[in-house]
This record gives C-alpha cells, sequence and structure tokens, in this order.
C-alpha cells in the first residue's frame, strides 16, 4: 500500500480550477472527514460544519504548496482532497531548497490563517456569538473547528513522520546531507518518531474522553509501518548495488575486444 498516492477518477469526483490550478475532490474525501469528526461532532450540524472546515483548511494547505511549486516553475501543477487529506502534485524540477520551501508553505498557510483568526478573534467579541442564535452559535463553532484545525493539524504535520510534510522535509535534508545511505536513515527517524506518536496518543487515549485519540494512534502506526517497509527496500537497494558491477570489464566480458 503506497500512502500519498493519487487515487483514481471517479464520475463522483468534484472538479473546478482555482488561481490557475485545477482541483478534484474524490467522493471518499468527503466520508474520511465526517469520520474524523463523528466522536465529537455527533449531531449532524456540528458535523456539516467540522466537515466544511476540514475542506477549507486542506485546501488552503493543499494551494500553499501548489502555488508555491508554481512560483518556483513547476509545471503540470493540481491538486486532489482524498481520504487521506490532500495532495498537490507538480511535475517539473525544483531544487532541494526549492522542494524544501514548497513543503513547508503547506502548513505555513494554515498558520496564517490560524494567525488571521486568532487575531481577529481579540478585536471582535467572538465568545458573543456562543451564546447567540444557532447560526451565531454555529459561526463560532466554526471560528474553534478553524484554529483547532490550522495550528495543531499544522504542527502534527511538521513531525519528522513520512509521509507528512515533516518527515518529507525530514528525507530532503538527510539525503542532502548522505545521498548513498540517507533515504535508509530518515526513514529510519520517521519509523521512530512515528511508534512513539502512536504510542503517545494511544496513552493519552486512556485518560481522555476523546475516542479520536485511538484514531490518531493507529494511523501514526501505519506510518511507522510504512517507514519499516520503505527502510527495508532502500536497504535491499544499497545492498545490491554494493555488488553491482563498478568497472566496464566487470560488466562485460568482453570490453576489451571493443577498444
Amino acid at each position: 500500500m503506497q500512502i500519498i498516492a493519487e487515487p483514481p477518477e471517479t464520475k463522483a469526483d468534484l472538479r473546478w480550477r482555482m488561481l490557475g490550478v485545477p482541483v478534484r475532490v474524490a467522493p471518499w474525501f468527503w466520508i474520511g472527514a465526517a469520520f474524523l469528526g463523528w466522536q465529537d461532532r455527533i449531531t449532524l450540524a456540528p458535523l456539516l460544519v467540522w466537515i466544511a472546515c476540514v475542506f477549507v483548511s486542506i485546501l488552503l494547505h493543499e494551494f500553499g504548496h501548489a502555488l508555491t511549486a508554481k512560483a518556483f516553475g513547476a509545471y503540470g501543477v493540481r491538486v486532489v482532497l482524498y481520504q487521506f487529506g490532500g495532495l498537490a502534485i507538480s511535475a517539473g524540477g525544483l531544487r532541494r531548497w526549492q522542494r524544501v520551501v514548497e513543503l513547508l508553505m503547506g502548513p505555513g498557510a494554515g498558520f496564517i490563517l490560524w494567525g488571521i483568526l486568532f487575531g481577529l478573534s481579540y478585536v471582535f467579541d467572538y465568545d458573543a456569538l456562543r451564546v447567540g442564535g444557532e447560526a451565531e452559535f454555529h459561526g463560532w463553532l466554526a471560528l474553534q473547528f478553524l484554529l483547532e484545525i490550522n495550528l495543531l493539524w499544522g504542527l502534527f504535520n511538521l513531525l519528522p513522520v513520512y509521509p507528512l510534510d515533516g518527515g518529507q522535509i525530514a528525507k530532503e535534508l538527510i539525503v542532502a546531507r548522505n545521498p548513498r545511505g540517507g533515504a535508509r536513515r530518515a526513514h529510519t527517524l520517521c519509523m521512530v518518531v512515528a511508534l512513539a506518536a502512536g504510542l503517545a496518543f494511544l496513552i493519552w487515549g486512556q485518560f481522555s474522553e476523546n475516542k479520536g485519540k485511538g484514531v490518531s494512534a493507529f494511523m501514526f502506526f501505519i506510518f511507522a509501518f510504512e517507514n519499516y517497509r520503505l527502510r527495508q527496500a532502500y536497504s535491499e537497494f544499497e545492498a545490491e548495488e554494493d555488488y553491482a558491477p563498478r568497472q566496464p570489464w566487470e560488466r562485460d566480458p568482453d570490453w576489451w575486444k571493443k577498444h
């Protein structure tokens, strides 16, 4: 299983173009967003507000990646939202530092929105909405969800756990320092951090009424397994490379006849 693979296209996909970037939303995205919010948002109206906030936040996150990639000259840039979140897909060779900046600008876009909303919450009395009518309460709820998602999810996304942005950044930096064994070391680091995060969420869930901690633990354990699998693949590749022929005469016994 490859976690960050683009899902196949379906007739149920939503499609549009925004800021010059094609956007596609797979139907499983809505189910995934509802699943994440189901434990705490049991009634329908708060659950729909939650799904809308997840949609806006992930779309903003992916556009942070996509527009940065376009600014650096990447082509074929597109955004896909699916059950595991979102993907900003592009072609064209970005330099390593440009790739790191592109990865940072996903959570960075969310942090910018969080800062704007947090600042406005001090200028305007948003707490008054909580005790207002139903529409006002849902507006207050949307603000709380947007603050939560764009700050906490952004911070978790920067953990050195592949395929999160932080894990991809860690891999870029480690491979830059050690091109030969860097990928294997990066996935080893990501595997250890993912296991630690999974255990932390599992323990936290034992002392919390929020069952969503169990979902987070499960997700990080999947990430740990994925990094273990990738680590093994790189280890086998490097082992084969160690014994690969280096010189022309090692690759072709009749090499000398051609010169």
